[in-house]
């Protein structure tokens, strides 16, 4: 999401993102829906992901509303394929909740090493293509 912000929120606009998610019977993610606010209270769907059952590789993300972001696109596809490097939220028994600020220029920065980070380490375990 923060390495996103850019393209779904113009620099200086006021705003937020909510990332609401579902848990499977083993304590995976699978499903996730970001919603995006310039305007207090108003919510606006940007997209969907729903892991599917035969598989990750045949789950996708939807946009909505006119929003598109191919970064966005593989970082969510990246991390619901890779679930099992990533520190799960808690699983409380309900739907979970993040709530994003808009980031700064450092925190985009950051966030974008650690992508490449993470992915540079499963493109060394394996011979799995992972985006740049």
């Amino acid at each position: 999401m923060i390495v996103s912000w850019p393209e779904l929120m113009a620099d200086g606009d006021p705003g937020s993102i909510h990332v609401e998610y579902d848990f499977g019977p083993k304590g995976e993610v699978t499903f996730v829906r970001i919603l995006l606010s310039k305007t207090r209270g108003v919510w606006h769907l940007v997209c969907s992901y729903s892991l599917s059952t035969s598989g990750p590789r045949n789950s996708h993300i939807q946009f909505e509303n006119g929003y598109v972001s191919e970064r966005l696109a593989e970082t969510v596809n990246f991390a619901m394929q890779h679930q099992d490097i990533f520190l799960p939220p808690p699983n409380l028994g309900r739907q979970g909740l993040l709530q994003i600020a808009p980031p700064s220029e450092k925190e985009r920065a950051a966030a974008s090493a650690l992508i490449k980070e993470v992915s540079d380490a499963i493109r060394a375990r394996s011979e799995e293509p992972v985006f740049a």
